[in-house]
């Protein structure tokens, strides 16, 4: 499975953030992962839908996703069209784009404006 680090880079952010603090100290997989878990819950994806999506955001393929589910690679993709279906996307990038965008960037915007407000 894909790694997170330990740090996240914030480059185009106007203010100064240290990176650790980027996301309110959410830099680990595990703090990832269970983000990724709220985020599944919001969009009223099922337990299976969640851990599809949970492996896609660690990086893992669909293929090596339907080994570590032990179910087939056609059942992988029949999530995926539901997780379309449920979010509003049409590809699994986009799915991946809209959680960093509403998910991990949310938490980096209101780190960056508790930090400007101290």
């Amino acid at each position: 499975m894909g790694e997170f680090g330990d740090t996240v880079q914030v480059s185009w952010v106007e203010d100064e953030v240290e990176p650790a603090d980027a996301l309110n100290g959410r830099t680990t997989e595990g703090d990832i992962q269970q983000l990724a878990e709220d985020f599944g819950s919001e969009w009223n994806l099922s337990p299976r839908q969640r851990d599809v999506f949970k492996l896609a955001i660690a990086g893992v393929h669909r293929k090596e996703s339907a080994a570590l589910l032990a179910c087939s690679l056609k059942t992988i993709e029949g999530y995926w069209k539901r997780i379309y279906e449920k979010t509003g996307c049409f590809s699994q990038a986009e799915v991946v784009a809209k959680f960093i965008r509403e998910v991990l960037l949310a938490d980096l915007v209101l780190a960056n404006d508790a930090q400007v407000a101290a």
